[in-house]
């Protein structure tokens, strides 16, 4: 499965660490590092926006991670 860390830019805060997100097969030619996405955060899923740092593969993951929503 790949996935992507995620810098978080539209929040009202300062957002120092990275997220990582699942990257749906239908999106992944367009999911590149320095690429804006927009992605569900928190809680609530608040679509917020952000900007791919960096791409890798793995076979799973120790935690629950939501998909990127658009690109």
């Amino acid at each position: 499965m790949k996935t992507a860390l995620v810098n978080i830019l539209s929040l009202p805060v300062y957002v120092k660490n990275d997220y990582t997100y699942l990257v749906d097969k239908k999106i992944a030619d367009k999911v590149k590092p320095g690429v804006f996405v927009t992605a569900p955060f928190g809680n609530t899923n608040k679509t917020v926006t952000g900007v791919v740092r960096d791409i890798s593969e793995t076979d799973e993951l120790s935690f629950e991670a939501k998909f990127i929503i658009g690109v």
